[in-house]
Parts: C-alpha cells; sequence; structure tokens
C-alpha cells in the first residue's frame, strides 16, 4: 500500500540520511577550520621571520654608513630619547615592520613607540665581537643576528 500524497519511487531523502549528511559536513567542517587555525599562524610566523629579517637588513645598512650600531636606550638623555625605530626608518620606511602579527599588546596600546622585538647583545666568545641580536618572545627561532 502506498501512503498517501506519495508516488511510487520517491527520491526523497529520509530523515536518517540528512542527520548522517549533516554529521559528515560537521566533521569536514571541524577538520577544515583545525587546517586553517594552522595555516593562519604559520603564515603569522612567516611574516614575524619576514620582519626581523628586514630590521636585520636595515641593522647592517645603518652599521655600514655609520660604523657603529643605533643607540636605543632609553635611559640615555630621558628628555627625548631616539628610538630604533627613528633611527632605522631611512631604511625601512614601515613602521610596522616593528610590530609581530601575533602580538595582542601592540593592538591595544597607544604607545607609538612601542615595539614587539627583543634586542641584545652577544659576545662571541672566540673572537670577542659584539653581535646585535634581534628574537621575538612570541615565536620560538625567531632570531636574527646582524654584526
Amino acid at each position: 500500500m502506498i501512503a498517501p500524497g506519495t508516488t511510487k519511487g520517491s527520491k526523497a531523502f529520509s530523515l536518517m540520511e540528512l542527520v548522517v549528511v549533516c554529521a559528515v559536513i560537521a566533521i569536514l567542517m571541524g577538520l577544515l577550520t583545525t587546517g586553517i587555525g594552522r595555516a593562519r599562524a604559520l603564515s603569522k610566523q612567516t611574516l614575524c621571520l619576514s620582519n626581523l629579517h628586514q630590521i636585520s637588513a636595515a641593522l647592517a645598512m645603518f652599521r655600514n654608513a655609520n660604523n657603529a650600531y643605533p643607540e636605543d636606550d632609553p635611559e640615555i638623555d630621558s628628555e627625548d630619547p631616539l628610538r630604533l625605530r627613528d633611527q632605522l626608518w631611512d631604511y625601512t620606511k614601515n613602521k610596522d615592520v616593528f610590530i609581530c602579527p601575533s602580538d595582542r599588546e601592540a593592538k591595544s596600546t597607544d604607545d607609538p613607540f612601542y615595539d614587539s622585538y627583543t634586542r641584545f647583545y652577544v659576545k662571541q666568545k672566540d673572537t670577542g665581537v659584539l653581535t646585535y641580536m634581534l628574537s621575538c618572545p612570541r615565536h620560538r627561532g625567531g632570531r636574527f643576528a646582524s654584526t
């Protein structure tokens, strides 16, 4: 016997088939969003390393032009310290180079001189030469040197 309102050989989906299709779509979406999140984090890390490379190249050009590294100690001339960003402006021409894309604090600060990267000097044991190092505290291994 055929139910009223249906024809023989109806091509409609049953409720169980719709539930299975929705479950498969949900699983695929879960896998896709995980992959997209990883790709986004990797792209931010790549941009961060590119920023460090650009700052390192600017430091090398500054050192070649001035035979010294830029001064970036806020304790020196506490009246109006000259920031690293100001001294390297002729070589970078971009203030965003000094901000890590993964740095959430940079978006909430009003400090125009905010800088995401850590700078320090390392003395080489064999030669005694000071090396100017840059690193990103958010990405392990994000480190560049300029001698």
